[in-house]
């Protein structure tokens, strides 16, 4: 069964609800920004149209998968090409072995 696009919508808004609850995310929607709580602190503006996606998906990783907040960090520069990387979950502690990486794309128009 294919989800529609209200389902979809609030499967985002439920997820940044969880990680807000959970607080791995601080959210303000005053100023339209948002703070994710994992190896360093990131606060990125939620008026980007994919920033929904990414605080959803970083809830699920922390929260469904079990991935330790503390081995994930964003936009992480890659070389040689300087590309950034909107979710990196490292292997160990270390954050040395990169172990999963998530690219983000907006959800278009769901929000």
């Amino acid at each position: 069964m294919m989800r529609t696009e209200t389902q979809d919508r609030s499967i985002f808004r439920s997820n940044m609800e969880r990680g807000n609850t959970a607080n791995i995310l601080a959210i303000d929607w005053k100023t339209q920004s948002i703070t994710y709580r994992a190896a360093r602190e990131f606060t990125a503006s939620l008026k980007k149209p994919e920033e929904i996606v990414r605080a959803s998906y970083f809830t699920e990783l922390v929260l469904d998968y079990k991935y330790p907040p503390e081995r994930i960090d964003f936009e992480v520069v890659t070389k040689p090409d300087q590309d950034r990387i909107d979710i990196l979950v490292y292997a160990d502690d270390a954050k040395k072995d990169p172990f999963v990486v998530v690219e983000c794309k907006s959800a278009k128009g769901m929000e």
